[in-house]
């Protein structure tokens, strides 16, 4: 795992033989990587979300037995390299980490230290301006706001959804032409 691939993955022979994949990751992450996505996915993604939980999706592929070969060898020729070791692993499990069957969902409720919401209070009180940037879903970066007393109801709150540094400074622009 790093914060690059967002996922990791490992593959396990079943008592039956079989051999398969199994991999964790970030749900845009996972969902790019999936054969389909089941409805229910999404609508718990969502769900999960709005209760301000940390989400992780699970998936998993069978592996023919060439197939699982192969990428055994390829995994240890990348593993084994003196030369650019980690992008070639990256490599490597790009490769495999294709057409996945999802599985499930965990929410993880990411609990706060004590006194966060009561020191970010003070910090506002004393005229200090935070800003939040954040890869979280827009509902779960609100509902950790809201906690811990970053974001107030009375607040007018600004959300940047551009893709790159130019279409933000365009939505920033626009946003203060509005106001």
């Amino acid at each position: 795992f790093n914060s690059t691939r967002k996922r990791m993955s490992t593959v396990a022979r079943a008592p039956d033989g079989r051999v398969w994949l199994w991999v964790k990751g970030a749900d845009n992450v996972m969902i790019a990587r999936a054969s389909s996505v089941p409805e229910w996915i999404d609508q718990s993604l969502s769900h999960f979300s709005e209760d301000g939980l940390r989400t992780l999706v699970l998936g998993r592929r069978l592996l023919g037995p060439d197939e699982a070969e192969r990428w055994l060898k390829d995994f240890d020729a990348a593993q084994c390299s003196l030369d650019d070791r980690d992008s070639k692993l990256e490599e490597v499990a790009e490769k495999i980490e294709t057409g996945l069957e999802l599985l499930g969902i965990t929410g993880i409720e990411d609990k706060l230290q004590v006194g966060v919401p009561d020191t970010i209070e003070k910090l506002r009180e004393a005229g200090i301006q935070l800003w939040v940037l954040t890869g979280d879903k827009l509902e779960t970066a609100r509902n950790i706001g809201f906690s811990t007393k970053l974001l107030s109801a009375a607040m007018d709150i600004g959300v940047l959804t551009g893709e790159n540094l130019a279409a933000s400074l365009e939505e920033i622009q626009i946003q203060n032409v509005k106001a």
